[in-house]
């Protein structure tokens, strides 16, 4: 039928839906820290625009991981496995 999607669509639909969000949640914070080291060439920065720049390239660095974690069901699967067979 034309109006009826195969299971095997609907779970990469899915996935390809998870992927970007973790894609655009780790492209979020790289494109803000470098925007906002790009500003403070041209222009002179007010400490908040300092401390945000310097959170944002934190965070581009250290917050990947926790995205992965979080959203990525291979990775959940592969830390419950490592988990499970180190207690055993």
């Amino acid at each position: 039928q034309k109006g009826v999607q195969s299971e095997g669509h609907r779970q990469r639909v899915r996935a390809n839906k998870a992927i970007f969000i973790q894609a655009t949640l780790i492209c979020v914070f790289n494109v803000v820290s470098s925007l906002e080291y790009v500003y403070m060439n041209f222009f002179p920065p007010t400490p908040t625009l300092v401390e945000i720049g310097h959170l944002c390239w934190q965070l581009s660095h250290g917050a990947p991981p926790y995205i992965y974690l979080l959203l990525n069901k291979t990775v959940q699967e592969g830390c419950r496995l490592k988990t499970n067979n180190s207690k055993t």
